[in-house]
């Protein structure tokens, strides 16, 4: 099934056990990981906000790769897979156990992902974490979650597949990335998983031609 996704700004799409995400946010955080923290730095792929002040004799790439290593380490144990993106709008072919779409050019993100409680939740970002630190997070969780999915528990293979000539089509100030028949973006997931590559940095993708 085809949906549409939308960035406001810059963002991405989170998969995570839904009991886990809970967890995290009745903990604390530490100096060892700090998810708000990791992910408003993750978003700023560019520098473009004030935190970059805080690293003021750095190169802002350096910064982010290395303040998003707690993130990287939750996707290589499983626990999370991200795929950050840009503003915009963007037509997003999800599917559980399905095969890989039959379109050429596809360039493909994959981490292992676990989902003990069987009950697997889909956010986009930069709407998601904003309200993270909210004290009344519990009652919005389900309006932030983009989607939340019924599976079997257990451990999956999560693949972000992007092909490359998607249709762009420019509304107002926003770009519409896909359409229905042409999605810019497929997430499979599939149990039992296969063997993927540790990451050391994020999945990001930028759909725009001339990047």
């Amino acid at each position: 099934m085809v949906e549409r996704l939308t960035c406001q700004l810059e963002g991405g799409l989170l998969l995570a056990d839904k009991e886990l995400l809970s967890r995290w946010r009745e903990s604390p955080p530490t100096d060892e990981f700090d998810l708000e923290g990791e992910f408003s730095i993750a978003l700023d792929v560019f520098g473009k906000t004030d935190q970059k002040y805080q690293w003021p004799d750095e190169d802002w790439e350096t910064v982010w790769r290395r303040e998003t290593q707690g993130l990287v380490s939750c996707v290589n144990r499983g626990e999370i897979a991200v795929l950050l993106l840009h503003e915009g709008e963007f037509f997003v072919d999800l599917a559980v156990n399905a095969s890989a779409p039959e379109v050429t050019g596809v360039t493909k993100y994959q981490s292992c992902l676990n989902v003990p409680s069987g009950i697997l939740a889909i956010a986009e970002i930069g709407t998601f974490i904003p309200y993270w630190g909210v004290k009344s997070f519990p009652q919005t969780f389900d309006s932030l979650v983009y989607r939340e999915i019924a599976l079997p528990s257990g451990s999956y293979t999560a693949s972000f597949l992007v092909p490359k000539d998607a249709p762009i089509v420019q509304k107002g100030r926003l770009f519409s990335f896909g359409n229905e028949k042409e999605p810019a973006l497929y997430v499979r997931l599939n149990c039992p998983p296969t063997s993927v590559d540790q990451i050391d940095e994020l999945f990001r993708v930028n759909m725009t031609r001339s990047q």
